[in-house]
């Protein structure tokens, strides 16, 4: 059986990559503002400032992927519990399907494969979250239209 702590890392490990890329992009994005044509040589170009903008936010977005990032090194998982809480590894049955769902302080909405198994990462922001939140196993409620069964809280 996969362990919560595995999960961390593989997220983690996931989270660096899209970190790498997403500083490879901004770099990219800052070079070709520099690059573009000026206002003083081109008055409808307006390539460097859209350039600059999107170097901006890509930077941005760097930084909080490093933010979440450190949360998860630090991040407690908790000990064995009755109820959903945050570090919770949740299997739930939705849609026909049992699924695995891990409660992350960040870094949620990433699919984690590990050997056979599939886990999606649900950070608190999500409204599964909140829904699944201080729930205990075998309580089915409704969520999104459907229903949910919380089958097993590790």
């Amino acid at each position: 059986m996969t362990t919560k702590k595995e999960i961390i890392d593989a997220l983690i490990n996931k989270l660096q990559e899209t970190l790498g890329s997403t500083i490879e992009q901004s770099d990219m994005a800052s070079n070709a503002a520099i690059d573009a044509p000026g206002r003083n040589e081109s008055r409808y170009d307006s390539t460097k400032e859209e350039m600059g903008y999107l170097s901006n936010a890509l930077s941005k977005k760097a930084y909080d992927i490093e933010n979440i990032i450190k949360e998860l090194i630090n991040f407690s998982l908790p000990k064995k519990t009755n109820t959903v809480v945050l570090g919770s590894l949740v299997e739930i049955y939705m849609n026909n399907s049992n699924q695995l769902i891990f409660l992350v302080p960040g870094g949620g909405g990433q699919k984690i494969k590990i050997r056979d198994m599939s886990i999606i990462t649900v950070s608190k922001n999500a409204p599964l979250y909140s829904a699944l939140i201080d729930r205990k196993k075998d309580q089915t409620f409704l969520f999104n239209g459907g229903s949910i069964v919380i089958k097993d809280i590790k």
